[in-house]
């Protein structure tokens, strides 16, 4: 249980060592400048929401990739090499090497 927590705890310890900014001092002048992007009022956003649409080709489409992405999975999931293979591979890895038994 004490060999869980020892590293544990160094790590606490190194974190206590790092440099951290102080949040109340206000942020440099060239921050000000970089210009960062303006929020958009989300009835902007939503109001494109009817532009897109699903046609039936598009749904077509994603039901073929669908079924392509699960094949793939499955052939993932299947042996890689044959029975013969193996074999043949496990009599090349041990040949010369003495037997047990």
């Amino acid at each position: 249980m004490i060999l869980r927590v020892i590293p544990f705890a160094a790590l606490l310890l190194l974190a206590g060592c790092g440099d951290f900014p102080k949040l109340e001092t206000p942020a440099p002048d060239d921050t000000a400048q970089q210009g960062f992007l303006q929020l958009a009022p989300i009835d902007r956003l939503t109001a494109r929401g009817d532009i897109l649409t699903v046609s039936e080709d598009t749904t077509l489409t994603l039901q073929e990739r669908v079924q392509a992405l699960k094949d793939r999975a499955e052939a993932l999931r299947s042996p890689v090499l044959s029975d013969a293979d193996r074999d043949r591979l496990d009599e090349d890895l041990f040949e010369g090497l003495p037997q047990d038994g």
